[in-house]
């Protein structure tokens, strides 16, 4: 009884895999109107130019906080150590956010030749540091994650 069961499921399996190989690359017919990938791709990347322009406009008005608040974090590297850098990435990196968006950031080795990672004992000392700070309104260290993070809010400016 459970080999008829599993060579159903190898059945339906394998009539599930034998898509064609263009299968993508052929036109489609949405509502009888025909489109190709390519215009699909050239009108995906017009709408993502004109969302990160409209959110650009949005976000420049608290370009200044967000600069303040990266140079403020560097500092608190500097207290630990020279050796490391902070960098934004994520949304607000490639102008995909809205201006109320968190802050991403990484902390990087400034020589690029070296590829270790900043040590958790290095998050530890920051953590204190961070901490300290009259900015910081709220910290959590989460060292127990693969890759451990610092989350924080702000005080309000």
């Amino acid at each position: 009884a459970q080999s008829s069961k599993l060579s159903t499921v190898e059945s339906s399996t394998s009539s599930i895999t034998s898509i064609p190989n263009d299968y993508y690359t052929k036109k489609f017919s949405f509502s009888s109107t025909k489109v190709d990938i390519a215009s699909i791709k050239q009108s995906l990347q017009k709408d993502l130019i004109d969302y990160q322009l409209f959110t650009k406009s949005l976000t420049t008005q608290n370009q200044t906080t967000v600069n303040e608040l990266i140079s403020s974090l560097q500092d608190a590297v500097d207290k630990v150590t020279d050796k490391y850098e902070v960098k934004l990435y994520g949304s607000r990196a490639t102008n995909l956010c809205l201006k109320w968006a968190d802050l991403d950031v990484v902390i990087t080795r400034k020589n690029p030749k070296t590829t270790q990672l900043p040590s958790t004992n290095l998050l530890d000392k920051l953590h204190i540091v961070l901490k300290e700070q009259n900015w910081v309104k709220n910290i959590k260290y989460i060292f127990t994650a693969k890759v451990p993070i610092i989350k924080l809010t702000t005080n309000d400016k």
